[in-house]
């Protein structure tokens, strides 16, 4: 058995409010779609679903989320925590798979598909996901928020500088 047969593969499509996963096969098949709340709710309610078809296949999910550090944080860690292991697909990647075919379907299912997709593809290349990055997150975003207001800050002083001249 190849490696890549024992494995189902969950692509997860990260929002706001809701997250959209798809579980698929090492064929390509979607198995199962799923749409659940953004609330430990609705991640217990995936890995159940996850869990019953890891049983009937007996195979072992592997999760990839496009957003690991954004609004899919939560069910990342929440992952994490149950010994569940998690890679990281780059949205590039995932969007590059969904402009291979002719007809662009633009539904959450469909680019969940396409996350479990690069997933499969890319297994040995994708990186897996861990808990001990938080502290870069959170300091990765004080630096955004930073260089967002130092530019706000230049465009207003430019913002005075152009109106003194015009009346001065």
């Amino acid at each position: 058995m190849h490696k890549k047969q024992m494995y189902l593969y969950v692509g997860v499509e990260t929002h706001r409010l809701t997250h959209t996963a798809v579980i698929m096969n090492c064929w390509h098949e979607i198995i199962k779609s799923i749409t659940i709340k953004n609330k430990p709710s609705g991640f217990g309610e995936l890995m159940d679903l996850v869990r019953t078809y890891e049983i009937v296949y007996s195979v072992t999910a592997i999760y990839g989320l496009e957003d690991t550090n954004g609004v899919g944080r939560a069910l990342c860690h929440f992952l994490i925590d149950n010994n569940k292991q998690v890679k990281f697909v780059n949205s590039s990647l995932s969007s590059q798979e969904a402009k291979k075919n002719t007809t662009i379907h633009k539904t959450d299912e469909y680019d969940a598909f396409c996350v479990a997709k690069v997933l499969l593809d890319e297994l040995d290349k994708l990186k897996d996901v861990t808990k001990d990055n938080g502290i870069y997150y959170r300091i990765s975003q004080l630096v955004t928020r930073r260089n967002k207001l130092v530019a706000q800050r230049t465009s207003v002083i430019n913002q005075l500088h152009m109106q003194l001249s015009y009346h001065y």
